[in-house]
């Protein structure tokens, strides 16, 4: 982004915003959320009333929190390649996942961990409704191309290191996401391409895809009405707190998402208004923030157990188990 090593989170922050990058002032200290890991916390409600996006809010908020550290919003075509060494076996990167290079005069960065991040954009839009991260390729890279960043100079208290710049460079331009990976490393984007081809091969609901069996099998019926399903798009548009967690999934107070409570809702929110299950299935499907369909060990912990005893007094209630 330039050749200067930025000398704190407020200058850094005036220099994405001035290259149309949203930021978001993260709380300087690491917070145990409810499963007890310690975990980075946005300073700021973002996901209801926005990053910041102005040089005038960057200004007054940090002078008004000249402690806060600085993330930055992975969006419109804004990606990051997250590089987790401490993941590699002692003798190195795998046999044909050789560490991923630096983008020519790109952006890198090191990570409180002692990883990397690679920083670069693309113009050609990914499908909305996909998850926005692809984890674990060659066992150690994972790629961001949504949520938030956290980005140099920023040192959360109580993580071992803090974020560093080590090659202060551009931000560079590809048509495609796959083209940007593989600028970095062939392997990468194939890699990459494959996952997320895997990822939404079909419209067939998330747990039947998983292979589920027995008592726990996921819905295995009949496809979705399409015109039932639009109904029931509708009537969560019509929801303000549907809506909601539609647009932006069920969030943890540390504000991560809760891929499982967001199925939970919306399938509580669709029963509860006489929606089938294979309506159901339809829309969680199509939501951005549901279970991730990469992870492997299945598309979803939802699944016919849970539909049974969703109650319809709440729309967002599962009843015990019993």
């Amino acid at each position: 982004m330039s050749a200067d090593r930025y000398p704190s989170c407020l200058s850094t922050a005036h220099r994405y915003i001035a290259r149309r990058v949203a930021v978001v002032p993260m709380r300087p200290a690491l917070i145990a959320s409810g499963n007890g890991k310690a975990s980075p916390v946005p300073w700021i409600k973002w996901t209801t009333h926005g990053p910041l996006r102005r040089h005038r809010e960057v200004e007054e908020f940090w002078n008004d929190h000249p402690d806060a550290q600085l993330a930055i919003l992975l969006e419109k075509g804004l990606a990051a390649i997250d590089i987790d060494l401490k993941h590699l076996p002692a003798g190195g990167a795998p046999p044909g996942f050789p560490v991923p290079s630096p983008i020519p005069g790109g952006y890198v960065e090191s990570t409180k961990s002692g990883g990397l991040h690679y920083l670069l954009r693309f113009r050609e839009p990914l499908d909305p409704g996909r998850a926005e991260r692809v984890t674990g390729l060659g066992g150690y890279v994972d790629v961001f191309h949504g949520g938030l960043l956290i980005v140099a100079p920023s040192k959360l208290e109580g993580a071992p290191a803090g974020y560093a710049v080590v090659t202060a460079g551009g931000i560079p331009v590809f048509p495609t996401l796959r083209e940007g990976l593989a600028a970095s490393a062939p392997w990468l984007a194939e890699a990459w391409e494959e996952k997320w081809a895997r990822s939404q091969s079909s419209s067939t609901p998330h747990a039947a895809r998983a292979g589920t069996a027995g008592a726990n099998a996921g819905h295995e019926g009949p496809a979705a009405d399409p015109a039932e399903v639009e109904r029931a798009m509708a009537a969560i548009r019509a929801d303000r707190e549907a809506a909601r967690i539609f647009e932006e999934g069920a969030k943890h107070s540390n504000g991560e998402v809760d891929r499982s409570m967001t199925e939970f809702r919306i399938a509580a929110f669709l029963k509860r208004g006489g929606f089938s299950e294979e309506a159901t299935w339809e829309v969680i499907r199509r939501c951005p923030h549901t279970k991730s369909p990469c992870d492997p060990r299945g598309f979803s912990r939802f699944d016919r157990q849970v539909w049974q005893r969703l109650t319809l007094g709440s729309p967002f209630e599962v009843a015990p188990d019993g």
